[in-house]
């Protein structure tokens, strides 16, 4: 299984809350998902699960994902966090912080 090492980017100057996600277009191909795919965020443990849904969630616009701002805030995702994103073949993605090295 591929995972790519990524640098989040904050939204929001005021919490330096790093919210904003952009995915490699790889990642989008493995994952078959369009550019504007409508996307739910599940927690679980110390990672985040991304799956495609037709409810209402955040919009990947452009290829670029904006993680809510309340499980950027209980991870500790601050601007320039590096995180691990692991696509699988059922169509869901993991994002997991990474420690710096």
């Amino acid at each position: 299984m591929k995972y790519a090492r990524v640098v989040l980017k904050g939204c929001s100057p005021a919490h330096k809350l790093g919210q904003l996600l952009v995915l490699p277009p790889w990642i989008r191909k493995a994952l078959r998902w369009r550019p504007n795919e409508v996307l739910f965020f599940r927690k679980r443990g110390k990672e985040i699960e991304v799956v495609k849904c037709d409810g209402y969630t955040t919009k990947m616009v452009r290829g670029k994902l904006h993680i809510p701002a309340d499980i950027a805030r209980s991870l500790n995702l601050r601007d320039g966090a590096i995180v691990e994103i692991t696509p699988s073949p059922s169509g869901t993605l993991i994002i997991r912080p990474c420690r710096e090295q």
